[in-house]
């Protein structure tokens, strides 16, 4: 994968985010009896997964919640309907906790 920016609109502020080339995600942990109502593969998916995976392994000085808010944001700009981005952004809210911890725990340790 080469390096990737994505740009997102927040309101006054349009941030910029930039994935250095050699980034390791696996896009979205959604079970796979739940790809028929999203699929780690789907576009509004794909850009969203990227960035939340490089924000939850780098901190990137935010805190989860914003790196959640930015996901669910950059589904919806990528085609997802309100209300199935609001239910995956709900999922990632009440399972990706221990995710976060645990990045945070591993960056702790490395220091």
């Amino acid at each position: 994968m080469d390096d990737v920016k994505i740009s997102i609109d927040c309101g006054e502020i349009k941030r910029a985010y930039f994935i250095p080339k050699g980034f390791v995600t696996d896009f979205a942990s959604i079970p796979r009896p739940l790809w028929w109502f999203a699929s780690p593969t789907d576009y509004p998916v794909l850009r969203a997964s990227l960035l939340h995976d490089y924000l939850y392994r780098t901190g990137h000085r935010i805190d989860r919640k914003y790196a959640d808010k930015l996901f669910y944001k950059l589904m919806v700009e990528d085609g997802m309907p309100r209300w199935k981005a609001k239910l995956v952004y709900w999922a990632v809210r009440i399972f990706a906790k221990r995710a976060w911890e645990g990045y945070r725990r591993n960056r702790e340790d490395e220091e």
